[in-house]
């Protein structure tokens, strides 16, 4: 096992009817014909329903459409470098000029009114997570906005989903870590398995494996929370 930190923390999931195994593919940077496509099968998928709009939802009702499904994201298990950060994924994002308008919205009540603004910008380098890029962006504490973007989030002008996600505390202590010789045993027996050896250890955030070329190969990863919980139980130890 080889450690490389990283980190987050959990939020609502939606919808049990959703798959149990969710992938996400992401191409190898290798050239020629050895050329191999890398992906990842999450055990811990987060599954979000997208809030429906009146316009959509108006629409719905005239052509007889049912509700969007429920949709798997990446979430991200990242400590903020900022308090009470809270992390948008930029990897479906095809236009940034229309999130930065989104979330400027969230400051137009207080910029009428002599208010406090609710979003107060994002650091430049977006951070990284099961190779997807996450905005970190910053919010005035217990704010709506950051609660609406957290609890239901925003779907941008050309109808892109955003989902935010909070950060965990700087002094949290999560890893992230690349399991190899793993088993090989049936999916589910292989997650049920991995989720209890790895519980000795500490609060399994996330954990699932990698395949090449779609072919399971031992290797998978997992990220744990090893934060000791601040309660007296704890404090003899």
């Amino acid at each position: 096992m080889s450690d490389t930190s990283q980190v987050h923390q959990r939020s609502s999931q939606a919808d049990t009817a959703a798959p149990l195994l969710w992938t996400h593919v992401v191409n190898s940077r290798r050239k020629g014909n050895n050329r191999q496509q890398q992906s990842i099968v999450s055990f811990n998928p987060t599954i979000v329903k997208r809030p429906v709009t009146e316009a959509e939802a108006s629409q719905q009702a005239i052509n007889g459409d049912t509700s969007p499904p429920p949709q798997a994201v990446i979430r991200p298990f990242l400590k903020g470098v900022e308090q009470d950060s809270v992390f948008i994924d930029l990897t479906p994002i095809k236009d940034r000029s229309l999130l930065n308008k989104a979330l400027l919205q969230f400051n137009e009540s207080s910029n009428a009114e002599d208010m406090y603004e609710e979003f107060l910008g994002y650091r430049k380098q977006p951070r990284h997570y099961l190779n997807h890029a996450f905005l970190e962006t910053m919010w005035l504490p217990n704010s709506g906005g950051r609660k609406t973007l957290i609890e239901e989030g925003i779907t941008l002008e050309d109808g892109i989903f955003v989902k935010g996600f909070a950060s965990y505390h700087a002094d949290a202590r999560i890893v992230k870590l690349t399991l190899e010789n793993l088993p090989f045993l049936p999916a589910l027996q292989l997650k049920e398995e991995m989720a209890a050896r790895l519980s000795a250890f500490g609060d399994v955030l996330d954990h699932g494996i990698s395949r090449t070329d779609g072919i399971y190969q031992g290797e998978g990863y997992a990220t744990l929370n090893l934060t000791v919980p601040s309660s007296p139980d704890y404090e003899c130890q």
